[in-house]
């Protein structure tokens, strides 16, 4: 779009050019900033990514028009931890954001604590609006995920009548486009939208469900029940894609797309019954932290990346592209950059959901997965995987000395750094109130 203005700058004159470009131009500066995050989306999924239904056209097209990034690792395998990360660029033990009810019971939630830098208030100190819409009560204002934005805006789930817990992408969009049209024109812009689509409980719209029928591609091993929620889970994916690219087309349209950096990620994956669960926050196997990522940062090369990396290098990667740097303690690394020096630091991820499991994965695929009895650390199992050669993690590999020392000596460091940054934290915590534990049962995250 900037560079359509200056073309006609220079054909028109200035007064022209402000006729022709409407209300969705400002003058020249720093670009703006879409983040795009997925709720509950496996990479494996997408047809960039593999798959073999035609789950996701849009980003698919997308994908080609970016860096794509073929091993993104979340940070953690649900929501409220995996979104402080996005947004702090620290692992979970860092933040503080371990678990969903600290007490053990189902009438609190974990606060993100102020004292935590997060990316849209990086950006608002550097002259950024800073507008937020989300679908999830996890991240809700309430329990601080609101910090550094100007306008953050929880959309309301639908009436107790409708199935779904969420509000639809559709509607999502709604508040996204009322935001920006009332957005200050002559300030560059941070945009962060989280769709809850395709989070269970699945209910896409008819015609994207009879999409697809029959035997999913990989999912050979499936059950008629089974089958069934993975048509649904494709489904609610073609229709969050269709959203996707309405939402894109909106934003070229106010002038907030050509010149934008843009981000495209998930907070986590999900689990069909591969380990016995029909959820995510159980595991960190690649079905629940395998996530796709594509950045798009104009005037940088486009292609695919086969390099792992995670999604605490999204905030560095972000600020890089636009020549901010940082001054506080973050875990990542700028994928525009230090890709390197990724590959030599590995991944580390973890929950403390469902049960209290971690792990490290270097840069040739092999993974540590260790499994804590309950929160006594001292006590643990691990096991070694193949995550590349075996994709679903089944197959444990034989513990060769030299490896265990390396992987475990890898994992404690990065752990003991997250558990370092964090030491002094303790988040406080919040009682739901009972709409909001209805709305946390009904997307199965409370029993």
């Amino acid at each position: 779009m900037i560079r359509a203005m200056g073309r006609r700058i220079a054909a028109l004159g200035l007064v022209l050019a402000f006729v022709a470009c409407g209300g969705g131009s400002r003058p020249p500066g720093p670009p703006d900033v879409v983040l795009i995050v997925v709720d509950t989306l496996r990479a494996s999924h997408l047809g960039s990514y593999g798959y073999d239904r035609p789950t996701s056209p849009f980003l698919d097209s997308f994908a080609k028009r970016s860096l794509r990034f073929e091993r993104a690792i979340a940070a953690a395998p649900w929501t409220s931890p995996s979104v402080a990360s996005i947004l702090s660029s620290l692992y979970p033990p860092a933040h503080g954001i371990a678990r969903g009810e600290p007490d053990g019971s189902e009438a609190t939630a974990l606060v993100l604590d102020d004292e935590i830098v997060t990316l849209a208030e990086l950006l608002r100190e550097n002259g950024y609006q800073t507008l937020g819409v989300v679908a999830n009560r996890w991240i809700s204002s309430e329990l601080g995920y609101g910090q550094g934005f100007d306008e953050f805006v929880l959309a309301p789930k639908p009436p107790a009548s409708v199935h779904r817990g969420y509000a639809p992408a559709g509607e999502v969009n709604e508040l996204v486009y009322g935001l920006l049209r009332d957005r200050n024109k002559e300030r560059p812009v941070f945009l962060y939208v989280q769709f809850m689509d395709p989070h269970k409980p699945y209910d896409p719209p008819a015609e994207y469900l009879d999409l697809f029928r029959g035997t999913p591609p990989g999912h050979a091993f499936a059950e008629n029940r089974y089958r069934l929620l993975i048509d649904a889970y494709d489904g609610e994916i073609r229709y969050l894609d269709g959203e996707i690219e309405r939402l894109f087309a909106f934003l070229d349209r106010e002038g907030l797309y050509e010149d934008s950096v843009v981000v495209v990620t998930a907070d986590h994956g999900e689990q069909i019954y591969e380990y016995g669960q029909h959820n995510h926050g159980y595991s960190v196997h690649n079905v629940e932290v395998h996530v796709p990522l594509m950045v798009r940062v104009p005037g940088t090369p486009l292609g695919t990346s086969d390099a792992l990396v995670s999604t605490v290098d999204i905030l560095p990667t972000i600020l890089d592209a636009l020549s901010i740097e940082v001054r506080h303690p973050i875990q990542g690394v700028s994928l525009l950059r230090d890709i390197d020096v990724r590959r030599e630091r590995g991944v580390y991820s973890g929950t403390t959901y469902w049960g209290n499991m971690k792990s490290f994965t270097r840069s040739d695929g092999r993974k540590l997965v260790v499994s804590y009895d309950g929160d006594d650390e001292r006590s643990a199992s691990v096991a070694i995987y193949d995550s590349l050669g075996d994709y679903l993690e089944r197959s444990p590999l034989d513990a060769e000395d030299e490896l265990l020392r390396d992987l475990q000596s890898r994992f404690d460091a990065v752990h003991e750094e997250s558990v370092a940054l964090g030491a002094g934290r303790s988040p406080r915590s919040v009682e739901l109130d009972d709409e909001a534990r209805d709305q946390l049962k009904t997307l199965g995250y409370l029993e």
